[in-house]
């Protein structure tokens, strides 16, 4: 299984390269960008966390401040939803790499 979206990831990175990007993969980019977007409107419209996500976070040319912010959303989508499967976290992640390439 994860052999199989690891494989599904590079074939659509080469596509990607190659300037074709298929409906799913845009659907998916799309889905990916959507809750990132909600989960950093949420996060910083609590009054709770002190520190706040840049808005233009995934255009930032700085590595470690964007590793940073992904491990946190990663972390709270693991903890909104207990049971949510790898291969959804894997999607929404590989997602999220296209998007910041």
């Amino acid at each position: 299984m994860i052999r199989k979206l690891i494989k599904d990831f590079l074939d659509t990175s080469i596509q990607y390269a190659k300037g074709y990007v298929c409906k799913n993969t845009a659907s998916s980019d799309a889905w990916s960008r959507r809750t990132f977007q909600a989960w950093l409107c949420t996060r910083n419209s609590d009054d709770r966390h002190q520190d706040k996500v840049p808005e233009d976070i995934l255009e930032t040319e700085d590595s470690l401040l964007l590793e940073k912010w992904l491990m946190f959303f990663a972390g709270s989508q693991k903890s909104e939803q207990r049971e949510v499967s790898i291969q959804i976290d894997l999607q929404l992640l590989f997602g999220l790499q296209r998007l910041v390439r």
